[in-house]
């Protein structure tokens, strides 16, 4: 079989715009409790419970940690909960954030969950759900000028709430990166073969257990 390409350096990692908080407290209280209940017992309901309480903190982790926005220095890697894709920055046509982020590849549309907006906002800032560009909200800016200005992002950040300035950094971005991905002819996705046969066999092994356990 032939050996994995290295992974490229990460250029900018993008936080979540929630759940952060909420995912690390879930994990360590579900973890903490299965170590408490197999503490006390090792009977058959026991075991069921534990393994029951390590599904629910792997599902937490998968829905509200693991989703990340990753900028490369060819690509943008949209890392969500079982699935990853990978955008070359010649590819990107446009960025959106509304209930995720969208980035737009001629007729095709990518999501990552990481950023998003909720209904609220989206309704306060009189902004619909469906595509608009960033360039014309930036006043009809061409992909040049985000190419050839250095701190593009920096002279709009201060007046941007954070989706918004995550618009812009990453249309800039795809505007300075552009020539060094050409080297990618298309977008990249790939499921995560370590964490979906995981969520499998502890699915598997939850319920199984609790037939065991209730038979």
């Amino acid at each position: 079989m032939a050996e994995q390409p290295e992974p490229a350096p990460e250029v900018e990692r993008f936080h979540a715009t929630s759940g952060t908080w909420l995912g690390w407290a879930g994990v360590v209280c579900l973890l903490g409790c299965a170590v408490l209940v197999l503490w006390s017992s090792t009977s058959l309901g026991s075991v069921a419970a534990t393994i029951g309480l390590c599904w629910g903190a792997l599902v937490v982790w998968l829905a509200l940690l693991r989703p990340t926005l990753r900028a490369h220095p060819d690509h943008l890697l949209l890392r969500n909960i079982l699935r990853d894709t990978e955008v070359p920055w010649h590819l990107v046509d446009d960025v959106a954030v509304r209930h995720t982020l969208r980035v737009y590849v001629d007729e095709e549309v990518h999501h990552a969950v990481a950023v998003s907006r909720s209904t609220r906002q989206m309704l306060r800032q009189g902004r619909p759900d469906s595509p608009r560009s960033v360039l014309n909200v930036l006043g009809n800016r061409s992909m040049e000028s985000f190419a050839n200005s250095p701190t593009l992002s920096d002279t709009y950040q201060s007046s941007m709430d954070y989706p918004d300035f995550v618009e812009v950094r990453l249309m800039e971005l795809a505007a300075k990166r552009a020539e060094l991905s050409r080297q990618r002819e298309a977008v990249t996705r790939r499921w995560s073969i370590v964490l979906t046969t995981t969520l499998v066999v502890l699915t598997v092994l939850t319920v199984g257990l609790i037939v065991l356990a209730v038979g």
